[in-house]
């Protein structure tokens, strides 16, 4: 290995360890733990820890700056390059990410090296704002008397924003966030309040077809898989991932062609890496196969049997290369994770759907992005009669019966026939082997007196797992499996 590719590991092994524990507790031990070697050769190539540290911080935050500037170049107008950053500010959009800005400039001031790093890539993408806005009042498309003041104020407000969304999950989400950034850029420049638009990264393309009479829905690659009754208190549990990325060019176009040339290669890599266990057959080089209307937009899904082997193959090697080249055919892209029972393969649906669900509520135990540690949360389809749903059912009425001692209309039951075979289900919220959250659909056709149409049963979390957004998850699990049976309209509990 030359003396520069192993630097580049050094930084890779450092930001690897930051994602995990966070830049101000890496120490050198853990990147020469994560490297496999010793102390001494971190030290050999860097003076101090300060220095790995800044290294790594740059590595990460200037490759998103980088794509945002290529992003930013390759639009057109002032408002389409506007439009480019606001899409691509990948503060507002990956925890990781602002995660790594929160420990640099919380550790700026202990660590010179750090803090000249975070200081310089900030300026950096207010200059970027700084240049887009000029040019765009230049030409009177917009109207701002202090471009400098005015990107500041705008970085500030994603910034802010973002610190909301990543600490404090549940307050602001990714959508909110650039919809009110818009908005401030907006007012900043003068523009009338809609001119700049609204897609964002957070927007994603709508699927094509999707109906009973779909022919990707009898697909050997899109079929509904059942969840299994199971006991997820002692299974093994793996991880499913889904990528989404937006082509610069089409696939067949000159500048994809170096893109399309590793396809291959490194799904030959993926499955031959220790840990991988499944991939999606889809291919990108096939537009039909595709999954949004968009033929921009290339996905990749997998099953490994854990976080660490995922990263092992994301971020060393091979893929690591490919990784950083994707600016060069990228506009932006995103990845989501989930946990599955081990024998799981998740639909084309399944994963659109997790990466909604992020898009909506952001990170949680039902979904999240690399570097982020939640417990373990698995979804699982229970018999009424199984030992596990009475006690959560119990909890359930003893907190409607402290709303309403007087009784009345809050307990209402579901019959076990209800939510049996494809007239019915109901699903247990499984968090690091706990059952801490229920709810089930039923089949109401003769009450509603119209056809496919369900009711929403017997929703219930633990007080003490209120947060979690397990809530959303198990009303996301409830929905897609009466839509998977059939239904077209869902109803609460009346």
């Amino acid at each position: 290995m030359t003396p520069a590719a192993r630097r580049d590991a050094i930084v890779d092994a450092a930001l690897a360890v930051a994602l995990q524990k966070g830049l101000g507790a890496t120490t050198v031990r853990d990147v020469a733990a994560e490297l496999h070697c010793s102390s001494g050769l971190i030290h050999h190539y860097f003076s101090s820890m300060d220095e790995v540290l800044a290294a790594a911080f740059e590595s990460a935050a200037g490759r998103d700056l980088a794509d945002t500037e290529s992003a930013v170049a390759a639009a057109r107008t002032p408002v389409e390059q506007l439009t480019a950053f606001l899409d691509t500010y990948s503060r507002a959009e990956h925890d990781w990410a602002y995660q790594l800005w929160l420990d640099a400039w919380a550790e700026a001031s202990r660590r010179p090296a750090l803090g000249n790093t975070s200081r310089r890539l900030n300026a950096a993408w207010q200059q970027l704002l700084v240049r887009i806005i000029r040019d765009g009042a230049v030409g009177d498309t917009f109207r701002c008397n202090d471009p400098d003041a005015a990107a500041w104020r705008l970085l500030s407000l994603l910034d802010g924003l973002s610190l909301q969304a990543v600490a404090h999950r549940g307050l602001v989400n990714r959508a909110t966030v650039v919809e009110w950034a818009t908005a401030l850029a907006e007012d900043e420049l003068e523009l009338e309040r809609g001119a700049l638009p609204r897609r964002g990264r957070t927007t994603r393309p709508r699927r094509t077809g999707g109906g009973a009479d779909d022919p990707a829905s009898a697909d050997g690659g899109w079929q509904r898989v059942d969840l299994r009754p199971m006991s997820p208190a002692t299974d093994t549990l793996h991880l499913a991932q889904f990528n989404i990325a937006r082509l610069r060019h089409p696939v067949g176009h000159p500048a994809t062609k170096s893109f399309v040339a590793l396809i291959d290669e490194t799904n030959a890599n993926a499955e031959a890496s220790p840990g991988f266990v499944w991939r999606h057959g889809i291919d990108t080089r096939d537009v039909d196969d595709l999954p949004y209307d968009d033929k921009l937009v290339t996905v990749n899904a997998s099953v490994w049997e854990s976080i660490e082997h995922l990263r092992q193959f994301a971020y060393r090697g091979f893929h690591r290369d490919v990784f950083r080249r994707r600016a060069e055919w990228m506009t932006h892209s995103a990845a989501v994770m989930w946990w599955v029972p081990a024998g799981t393969r998740p639909t084309m649906q399944e994963c659109m759907a997790r990466l909604e669900f992020h898009d909506t509520f952001g990170s949680s135990p039902y979904v999240f992005c690399t570097g982020e540690r939640f417990p373990q949360l698995v979804m699982q389809r229970h018999a009424f009669t199984d030992p596990v749903v009475a006690p959560l059912l119990a909890q359930l009425d003893a907190e409607l019966l402290a709303s309403t001692p007087e009784g009345g209309t809050n307990f209402l039951s579901i019959d076990p026939d209800d939510v049996a075979g494809d007239r019915g289900a109901l699903f247990v919220a499984w968090v690091d082997g706990q059952p801490l959250a229920c709810g089930a659909w039923r089949r109401i056709d003769h009450d509603a007196q119209r056809p496919d149409t369900g009711e929403v049963k017997r929703m219930w979390a633990a007080p003490a797992a209120r947060g979690l957004r397990l809530g959303a998850a198990v009303l996301a699990t409830v929905q897609a499996d009466a839509v998977a049976n059939g239904i077209t309209e869902l109803r609460l509990e009346t």
